[in-house]
């Protein structure tokens, strides 16, 4: 039988992330109703089961995520798309666009994501963000350049510019 969703919001988002967790694909459809929902924990709880059942498949519903007008949703579709690394040029891509969100948090978990993918355009990314980066988003720029590169140049946006020409 098809997978029902409780209605409650606490049970909603237990029965989501144990859906996920078992990886039922009988869940999916049900799930994915569950990603327009109204309530950001249960529109989270529901992109992260969607990804674990399905990365592939999964992927349009992330990147529609990534313009949700809360941070949380927009942070978990970043996350989620990076820990399933379904598309690695739209993570790139999305990450690089949300580096200039207007929530500090999201740019964070943007740097996070381009340090855990691991691509050389990930320096580049870093690298061209970090002049008009705020005080703790250049901080965590640095870091994810220090991390990418082994190099360390501190916060000299074209010493780190000029390191990617040269190495790439």
């Amino acid at each position: 039988p098809p997978a029902t969703i409780p209605s409650s919001k606490a049970a909603r988002v237990a029965a989501i992330e144990s859906l996920g967790r078992m990886g039922s694909v009988q869940a999916y459809i049900p799930i994915l109703k569950r990603a327009y929902d109204s309530s950001p924990a249960v529109k989270i709880a529901a992109l992260a089961a969607l990804a674990r059942i399905k990365p592939q498949e999964s992927t349009g519903y992330l990147e529609s995520a990534l313009k949700d007008p809360l941070p949380e949703v927009r942070i978990t579709a970043i996350e989620t798309l990076t820990k399933y690394k379904s598309d690695k040029t739209l993570i790139l891509k999305s990450a690089s666009d949300l580096l200039r969100d207007k929530n500090p948090a999201v740019c964070a978990a943007a740097v996070q994501c381009l340090r855990e993918l691991r691509e050389k355009d990930s320096v580049k990314t870093l690298a061209e963000r970090l002049p008009d980066a705020s005080w703790r988003l250049r901080y965590d720029i640095i870091t994810g350049l220090k991390d990418l590169t082994g190099m360390e140049f501190g916060f000299d946006a074209k010493a780190w510019t000029n390191w990617y020409l040269a190495n790439k």
